[in-house]
């Protein structure tokens, strides 16, 4: 099992169990796995990654605000997955 396998997985009991109680929570405990799955095949620009996980926090904020349904805030990752992917050369 790779290493965002494991992560989702420990996510995911975490979530069911309720220990995850907000969006916050959520990406604060998944954000560090993903910058470190990058970084362990030593991708490149891990300055967009970085970006992503500070995207990702961003917008669970806004969830746990109110500020933006579920389906907002996968609306809004996904425009900005799009636009850093365009960055990557």
């Amino acid at each position: 099992m790779d290493r965002g396998s494991a992560c989702r997985e420990g996510m995911q009991g975490k979530a069911a169990r309720r220990e995850l109680k907000t969006y916050v929570q959520s990406a604060m405990c998944s954000n560090p796995g993903i910058v470190q799955a990058f970084s362990a095949v030593n991708y490149k620009h891990m300055d967009l990654i970085q970006a992503f996980a500070a995207k990702r926090l961003e917008i669970a904020e806004k969830l746990d605000r109110g500020q933006i349904t579920e389906t907002q805030s996968d609306r809004e990752l996904s425009d900005f997955s799009n636009r850093i992917r365009n960055e990557e050369p």
